[in-house]
């Protein structure tokens, strides 16, 4: 006698069950073994942020103090390798067009004016369109509309800090009759500034321009993660960055802790700053550049401004111990076999333009 066994309703809905459990615990031991490629970026991340941490401690602790790069150059970042290994090829690095285009309505041809160093009249009135008056001017006319305090409480600016230091060694390698103008691309409360000022100050320089590039809206980093987005001080939808720098600025002159003719606003981005020095061809001696750290960006910052500066002058930076500007430096000076030299103040690092050098 043959009988025919057919599964009950009740049967299935266990099968289904059982399979549903075994392939969740399959799914479960597979993401264990192989994690996802967000994962091992987020635990890339974790890893780095450590180790520039530990760089940074080493640095401060007196260990990588020097004219050479620091240990942390020579060391792969996890964060790096997880982030070229998601990439099948390597991407083509864009490099810039250094000469300037003419625009249609230019006024005079650019290219005519001599390259040489504004004084701070010449800078001011070509900025503004109007004369200085030390009563009647930029700085000292803003209006604080949103009722800002003067301060210095933003914490990562390494030449407010110790930029003593800094301007220390800048003078050693220029002279003091070395610097006759100064551009800076990235500005944030103008500490760095600021501080520059003060030590042409004490060297009776109180009438070398200072040229703050930066259109003020903060960096991508500031406005992806909360840690840092406070600095932006966000009001009717925009950062109050500038108005802090001018405040800032307001004060230190005021207290006579800067001389009046230093330092001279111009918000916009680093290229198109970049491209008003070479159309005016006012011509500087040292360039500081602090702006946005995104990888490519540094890189073509570097070529615009290196090309602005006066031969023989030093173009320096903040943050090499940021991956992504790291990368463009080390490109750089590989591009244009120059030595990198570090300051010995966190990760401040320069580099001097040779006499042979042309400016574009």
């Amino acid at each position: 006698m043959c009988v025919r066994l057919v599964p009950s309703k009740g049967l299935y809905g266990f099968l289904a069950l059982l399979l549903f459990v075994i392939f969740g615990a399959l799914h479960t031991i597979q993401r264990w073994v192989s994690p996802t490629d967000h994962e091992i970026l987020q635990a890339a991340v974790i890893k780095a942020y450590r180790r520039q941490v530990e760089d940074l401690q080493e640095i401060l602790a007196g260990q990588a103090i020097g004219d050479s790069p620091p240990a942390v150059s020579k060391r792969k970042l996890l964060l790096s390798d997880a982030w070229t290994a998601n990439r099948q090829q390597p991407e083509p690095r864009m490099s810039p067009t250094l000469k300037r285009m003419p625009l249609v309505s230019d006024s005079e041809v650019f290219a005519n004016r001599p390259k040489k160093a504004p004084t701070f009249p010449v800078l001011y009135e070509q900025l503004y369109g109007a004369a200085y008056s030390d009563d009647d001017n930029v700085v000292m006319s803003f209006t604080n509309p949103y009722g800002l305090t003067a301060h210095m409480d933003y914490p990562h600016s390494s030449m407010w800090l110790e930029g003593d230091k800094v301007m220390d060694r800048v003078f050693a390698e220029l002279g003091r009759d070395g610097i006759k103008f100064i551009v800076e691309a990235g500005s944030m409360h103008g500490g760095s500034a600021i501080r520059m000022a003060i030590e042409l100050d004490k060297r009776g320089l109180r009438d070398v321009p200072i040229l703050c590039i930066d259109p003020w809206t903060g960096d991508l980093n500031m406005w992806l993660n909360r840690v840092v987005w406070e600095h932006l001080n966000v009001k009717d939808g925009r950062a109050t960055t500038y108005d802090q720098f001018m405040v800032n600025v307001q004060k230190a002159i005021t207290d006579k802790s800067i001389a009046p003719h230093h330092i001279t606003p111009f918000p916009v981005s680093s290229v198109i700053g970049a491209r008003w020095l070479q159309a005016t061809g006012f011509t500087p001696q040292l360039i500081y550049l602090d702006s946005a750290h995104e990888v490519d960006e540094t890189y073509y910052e570097l070529c615009l401004y290196y090309n602005l500066l006066e031969p023989g002058g030093i173009l320096m930076g903040d943050d090499y111990g940021w991956e992504a500007v790291r990368l463009d430096v080390d490109r750089f000076i590989k591009d244009k076999n120059l030595k990198l030299n570090m300051f010995g103040v966190y990760m401040n690092w320069f580099v001097k333009k040779p006499m042979s050098a042309a400016v574009v």
